[in-house]
């Protein structure tokens, strides 16, 4: 079996498991998002988004974590960007930075900051590769440092 075919055949046990605490809920987020970047990178663009949508609906579950919501969010955004289809790439791109924007917290830089600023720079470069405003991911920026 190959590394996507093996992380297919986990997330079909994994979605026929109940998921009874956040850390089988963060353990089958993972898997998925795996997955869905190994689809991306073989061009599987549909399969990717559907993969990373349930990964942000499984991280949305009671005790979910917004950091990792904001992740799953911002690699659907680069398999959109990828796709050539500009304006979900845009949107999902935004709804990365604000979702994570709250977690710009503390010293400028502790882990949840830093941990904003990669999802902001991923912002960054999506809304570059399918030519979006620049001025909109440094405003962006420009609120993570100020928070």
């Amino acid at each position: 079996m190959t590394d996507i075919e093996d992380l297919r055949a986990g997330a079909r046990r994994l979605r026929d498991l109940p998921r009874r605490n956040p850390a089988q809920q963060q353990e089958f987020g993972a898997v998925l998002y795996a997955l869905g970047e190994l689809e991306r990178r073989e061009g599987r663009f549909g399969e990717a988004i559907a993969v990373l949508e349930e990964a942000e609906a499984v991280y949305s579950e009671p005790g979910g974590n917004a950091q990792l919501i904001a992740d799953v969010v911002i690699r659907r955004a680069r398999v959109h960007a990828n796709a050539f289809r500009p304006l979900s790439a845009i949107a999902d791109a935004q709804q990365a930075v604000l979702g994570c924007l709250p977690l710009a917290s503390g010293p400028l830089r502790s882990q949840s900051r830093l941990a904003v600023a990669r999802v902001v720079a991923h912002a960054a470069q999506v809304q570059i590769s399918v030519g979006g405003d620049p001025d909109l991911v440094a405003g962006a920026a420009a609120t993570v440092r100020h928070r």
